[in-house]
């Protein structure tokens, strides 16, 4: 029996013949994704991306609908910035001096433990920090490097 083979951009992979092993390449894929979430970012709308290219030229305003991934972007950019990444989906990051360390004011503590510490956990995933930086996960949260 054939295996079918599949194409993605400009590689050729054969697909995983067995259940089993269709599991393991899933369950690595995921494993990456939860690593490094930000390796794969891509803007979710052209108001992201007139952001992500005005980032550094001067004070931005976002004004968007609600769900409209304001805070998701905002954490992506953040940690981005915290991490010392020169790029975020393609498009370029100011460049900051390193060690740095970002602030992030939100309305009420639900808001901060409902929407927004979630947001910035996600776009953390499993990065483990250097020594330096401190994460303090409590009421009141920060990211330091």
């Amino acid at each position: 029996r054939a295996v079918p083979r599949h194409r993605r951009r400009d590689v050729v992979t054969e697909a995983p013949a067995s259940l089993a092993e269709r599991y393991l390449v899933l369950e690595a894929g995921l494993a990456q994704m939860r690593a490094d979430p930000l390796a794969r970012f891509k803007p979710m709308s052209g108001e992201q991306e007139r952001v992500l290219e005005n980032l550094g030229l001067g004070e931005i305003l976002f004004g968007a609908a609600n769900k409209a991934g304001k805070t998701t972007l905002g954490a992506d950019v953040f940690v981005a910035l915290a991490q010392g990444r020169k790029e975020l989906g393609g498009f370029e990051l100011p460049a900051l001096p390193q060690p740095s360390s970002f602030v992030c004011a939100s309305l009420d503590f639900k808001q901060q433990l409902l929407s927004v510490q979630p947001k910035y956990l996600a776009a953390l995933g499993a990065w483990k920090p250097p020594s330096r930086v401190s994460l303090a996960w409590s009421s009141w949260w920060c990211i330091s490097s």
